[in-house]
């Protein structure tokens, strides 16, 4: 009632709801400082309560790369394509309905596409054994990820396949190969290529050097 007297209607009730909470951001995977190749996919899970969620943010390098406008509670997800050499921070920001907003921790990962640099130093081109057992070595560096495997082989001639020598997992990579299976004048008929390949830790990128002997 006012100073009058004057009663009012019927009360009006409003309900309101408080809302501090901000979501809680994890990032998944990739692993905290792992490797990779171009093309990486980001996983991140979302904790709201289950109240409604207004967007997500990835944000790499501190720069905003791209925003989800219907993310769901739990696990989400960003990708990211044709990225160069290098190391990569990342983040994501997530507000819910009401604009309350939260980060998650940042993490790294690295890329790496440049295969490993490789040279055969055993045997040279058109070097004649006269052995059965000949110790075949390559000098192989990688300024990324790191040499994971060396792997030698040879085939008869071009048309033929190529077969297991041996095998080194760590520098200096090298190993003997048996060449007792191999005929006796066999240069005579000719030539025996031997290539090696070598591929980085946890990927399947490869690079080839080949050398030819009589």
């Amino acid at each position: 009632n006012d100073t009058e007297g004057n009663v009012g209607g019927s009360d009006v009730a409003t309900n309101i709801t408080i809302d501090r909470q901000p979501p809680s951001v994890s990032l998944v995977s990739p692993a905290n400082n792992t490797w990779h190749l171009e093309n990486v996919t980001l996983n991140y899970t979302v904790d709201n309560g289950g109240k409604p969620l207004e967007n997500c943010s990835l944000y790499v390098n501190s720069l905003l790369n791209q925003t989800d406008y219907s993310p769901i509670e739990g696990y989400n997800n960003f990708s990211l394509y044709s990225l160069s050499d290098g190391s990569y921070s990342w983040k994501v920001k997530c507000y819910d309905s009401v604009g309350n907003a939260n980060y998650s921790k940042e993490w790294m990962f690295n890329v790496d596409t440049t295969p490993p640099t490789t040279t055969l130093d055993k045997p040279q081109s058109f070097e004649k054994i006269k052995t059965n057992n000949y110790i075949v070595n390559a000098t192989v560096s990688d300024s990324g990820i790191g040499v994971n495997a060396t792997i030698f082989e040879y085939r008869v001639n071009a048309s033929s396949s190529w077969q297991l020598i041996c095998s080194d997992f760590s520098n200096p990579y090298s190993c003997t190969w048996d060449l007792s299976g191999l005929d006796d004048g066999i240069e005579n008929r000719s030539a025996v290529a031997v290539e090696f390949y070598c591929h980085d830790v946890g990927t399947r990128r490869h690079n080839f050097v080949n050398g030819g002997f009589t």
